[in-house]
């Protein structure tokens, strides 16, 4: 029994692993079509699912959160001390998000009934598990996602637009499911498991060939500009660089770009100060916005009753400033300090550390007749936010943020796939801008339109439209979470009537 717990610990740890692989670099996410497979057919003999699957979990979040080590230069620690709290830190979320993952399949076993249903309830269950980590309280992190691995793959991702990106996620499991079906029976019968092979086939197609009509119809002709500004000042930069200097290189590169444009965007608090308190700063902002005849959108820090935000503002060219976007989703450790009496009273020296407050509502910034959408940064990572930027009305979603202190790793390429996930859901041009990587212009099907040259100070011209259609997705939101969710319901009544029948 020891022996089969290990051997199961071990291949489905290779599992995740693999998995993790595959979201390392965009030439490497065919191999997430083949990883579960070997871990659907341990599901589809072990007694404990929640074991395995929480190993497989462990070592697909412990590996792609490895680029939390790169933080430590931000802590307000010692590196003796920061660098072991951030192995613990990832020790502790790769636990949590794999607990999330994990508890859907407390019950499998009393599911499975040796056929292609169990394929359907092993991806159902998958998807289920990926929506619980976006909820989990305080530590949500939703950051390996199935269908962020296959975003290179953009015909595939495009029913991401009728039920969202765990709909993508589901079909991803299923076709591994499927393929241990195949494989195993080919094993065992020396022959295809042609029921299996058809329906991967089916599946594979019909996903596929709807992405390739959405895009074929999707391809209209952008009738507006925007210059994204990508200053790449690092973190460190922003803490000890003069706010002034940080300006005007960000003015300078929007000058040297000659495209007439409908908006500037600089990255996420390239005005590191509060609006309103440093007033010479905006005043050169609201230069550029007369100079360039167009609104400019930067991030910058704000106050309000006597709390702080990390905020988005409009600068217009009659010198107004817009009401700003408050940031909804805050990042734990970073901008705010869970359980803070305890840890600072473990570390004073973290009591200046946080402190920034959740903003409490979506908020469409005026661009002429035009909405924006404004997303800061790690929000972009919870599909639900970006959603409600749209139900209100956004008709581009601008995505400003700081990544520089991911260093220049896969984590770069892993949150800008999030934002390509989020375009194609709700069938926005989705304009984002880093402060070191990755500025993008992406399309209403996830399509890359356009890149700045990463870890360079560059200003990108853009082509993008307006768009007030409304996806599936965007007017219904998870719903595809109800059919899952019944199959847990299933699974939790499948395992009291046979414990009630013993």
């Amino acid at each position: 029994m020891k022996r089969t717990i290990i051997i199961e610990t071990i291949i489905s740890a290779i599992c995740g692993s693999m998995t993790a692989l595959a979201f390392s670099s965009a030439r490497l996410y065919p191999l997430v079509f083949f990883t579960l497979a070997p871990l659907f057919f341990l599901l589809a003999k072990t007694r404990c699912p929640f074991r395995v699957m929480f190993s497989y979990g462990f070592f697909l979040y412990a590996c792609t959160t490895l680029w939390l080590t790169n933080t430590t230069e931000f802590l307000p620690l010692p590196k003796a001390v920061g660098l072991p709290l951030i192995f613990i830190g990832i020790i502790f979320f790769s636990a949590v998000q794999a607990a999330a993952l994990s508890l859907p399949f407390l019950f499998f076993h009393h599911l499975r009934r040796d056929g292609i249903t169990d394929a359907f309830f092993f991806s159902s269950l998958y998807a289920l598990g990926e929506f619980m980590q976006e909820y989990i309280p305080i530590f949500a992190f939703p950051w390996a996602r199935l269908c962020n691995i296959v975003s290179p793959f953009t015909e595939f991702t495009q029913s991401a637009s009728l039920f969202g990106g765990l709909f993508v996620s589901f079909l991803v499991s299923l076709l591994n499911a499927l393929l241990c079906l195949i494989v195993s029976y080919a094993h065992r019968m020396k022959k295809i498991n042609l029921p299996a092979a058809i329906l991967a086939v089916a599946v594979f197609s019909a996903n596929t060939i709807f992405g390739v009509v959405r895009i074929s119809n999707s391809n209209e002709t952008p009738d507006a500009t925007a210059i994204l500004v990508q200053g790449n000042f690092s973190g460190t930069d922003k803490r000890y660089n003069d706010t002034d200097e940080m300006i005007l290189r960000h003015i300078s590169l929007a000058e040297g770009c000659n495209a007439d444009a409908d908006m500037v965007v600089f990255s996420e608090t390239s005005l590191p100060e509060y609006l309103g308190e440093k007033l010479r700063a905006e005043e050169k902002i609201l230069g550029l916005a007369r100079k360039k005849n167009c609104p400019v959108i930067t991030g910058a820090l704000h106050k309000a009753d006597e709390k702080r935000y990390n905020a988005m503002a409009v600068f217009y060219t009659d010198g107004r400033i817009s009401e700003p976007y408050l940031k909804r989703k805050i990042v734990p450790f970073g901008e705010y300090l869970p359980l803070r009496e305890i840890l600072v009273g473990i570390f004073p020296t973290l009591e200046r550390y946080g402190g920034f407050s959740a903003g409490a509502e979506a908020v469409s910034l005026p661009i002429g007749e035009h909405t924006v959408g404004g997303v800061i940064c790690f929000e972009s990572i919870f599909p639900e936010i970006v959603r409600s930027t749209v139900r209100n009305g956004a008709e581009v979603i601008v995505v400003i943020s700081n990544d520089s202190w991911f260093g220049e790793g896969s984590a770069l390429y892993q949150h800008h796939s999030h934002a390509v996930i989020r375009a194609v859901e709700n069938g926005r041009y989705t304009l984002r801008s880093s402060s070191t990587a990755v500025t993008s212009c992406i399309s209403p099907a996830g399509e890359i339109k356009a890149t700045a040259e990463p870890f360079e100070p560059v200003a990108v011209a853009v082509n993008f439209s307006y768009l007030n259609t409304v996806t599936l997705y965007s007017r219904l939101g998870n719903v595809i979470v109800i059919p899952f969710s019944v199959v847990f319901i299933f699974s939790v009544i499948s395992y009291f009537r046979r414990r009630n029948a013993v």
